[in-house]
């Protein structure tokens, strides 16, 4: 809302989950928030070779950083709103699109790989043993 303000949008809180900005009313749900993205991605940012701290510190500055993108997001989506986009185009594929970055960016840093179903080792890059042994 202060962001919005800021951009020189006239804002109202109307109750705890909405706001008006200009002459339109926003509530905010769930998928406004992106705990549900936060709370899917973290077994995908979980590393089981890693402390529990360093876990829990990595889980931090995913939140944050995922806090901060969100915002982004959501004003992104209000300013194109405002500005004569339909609601659909603003929140629906904007949506979509940051949705679809934050899973390619977990793609890029996960932490989890692919098993032998027989020695339990992660797989190489050509689908062999991690060790290179052979299963005896």
């Amino acid at each position: 809302m202060r962001l919005s303000s800021m951009l020189g949008m006239e804002t109202a809180r109307l109750s705890f989950d909405t706001i008006r900005v200009q002459e339109t009313q926003f509530r905010f749900v769930i998928a406004c928030t992106f705990v549900d993205v936060f709370l899917g991605s973290l077994p995908l940012l979980w590393d089981l070779r890693r402390s529990l701290l360093r876990n829990c510190s990595r889980l931090v500055v995913a939140g944050t950083i995922l806090f901060a993108f969100n915002i982004v997001r959501l004003e992104i989506a209000q300013v194109v709103y405002v500005h004569g986009s339909p609601w659909e185009v603003a929140d629906g594929v904007l949506g979509g699109v940051a949705y679809f970055l934050v899973w390619v960016v977990i793609w890029q840093v996960k932490t989890w790989h692919f098993l032998d179903p027989l020695s339990l080792e992660p797989l190489s890059a050509d689908g062999g043993g991690g060790s290179g042994a052979g299963v005896t």
